[in-house]
């Protein structure tokens, strides 16, 4: 028998990528399925966080903020807590939930990984992540929105000890007591994490994404492979 697996709605870029033939499951989403299986099975689980991520969930309602400011989302509550959907296929938690918009907030890292010039989705995971969202809120279109928010003091502060540690053995430097290098770097990690001098609409970048039956029905059919496959690796160990 098949397992009802519910694929959530971050995994499912990855679940969804094919061999180099473009027709079998590729070995991303074997590998993500591996994953599953041993955390569901033994609790085995992968320490995926990274500063990365750790900027995203601590920045989010600023994110949310900035978007609400920029976009008029004006139905959005940022302090709104998240809604959990579920279907027979697949569950997820978007990050905006408002009668009129369905969103997801990405906070960029630094101004190097945000999309200046994109314009359209960049990125296939996330495309797959707000059709999952639609699919599951029963919505026409979303908005993926990437915001250019200011690194929180401790992760400034973070940086900063890490280019002051690197800085430490650079003969650029030796002349320089630690506090002078200090005070360089975190000049340095000011100018590259934060961006008040940036006019506001600027450092918010919305994509549309609308609705696209075709990709849910082959979420849906990939999903039911997927269950044979979990079972079967379930089986193994």
């Amino acid at each position: 028998m098949k397992h009802q697996f519910l694929a959530r709605a971050s995994m499912i870029g990855n679940l969804m990528a094919n061999d180099r033939t473009g027709k079998n499951i590729g070995e991303t989403a074997m590998k993500e399925i591996q994953k599953i299986v041993l955390f569901d099975k033994y609790g085995i689980e992968t320490d995926i966080s990274s500063k990365y991520i750790d900027k995203g969930i601590q920045n989010e309602k600023i994110g949310v903020q900035m978007a609400i400011d920029v976009l008029d989302w004006f139905d959005v509550d940022v302090n709104k807590p998240k809604i959990r959907y579920t279907n027979e296929w697949i569950t997820g938690e978007p990050d905006v939930d408002s009668n009129m918009i369905c969103g997801d907030i990405k906070c960029s890292f630094d101004g190097t990984t945000f999309p200046w010039f994109a314009t359209e989705c960049p990125n296939k995971i996330y495309f797959y992540q707000m059709q999952s969202y639609m699919w599951l809120m029963e919505r026409d279109h979303s908005f993926l929105v990437y915001a250019l928010t200011n690194h929180p003091d401790q992760m400034l502060l973070d940086e900063t000890n890490r280019a002051t540690w690197r800085a430490l053995s650079n003969p650029k430097y030796e002349s320089l007591s630690q506090s002078e290098i200090e005070q360089i770097m975190e000049q340095q990690m000011r100018s590259q994490f934060t961006f008040d001098h940036i006019p506001l609409e600027k450092r918010i970048k919305p994509f549309r994404i609308d609705r696209d039956e075709n990709v849910i029905n082959a979420m849906k059919t990939r999903i039911e492979i997927i269950r044979e496959i979990y079972s079967n690796f379930y089986k193994s160990i």
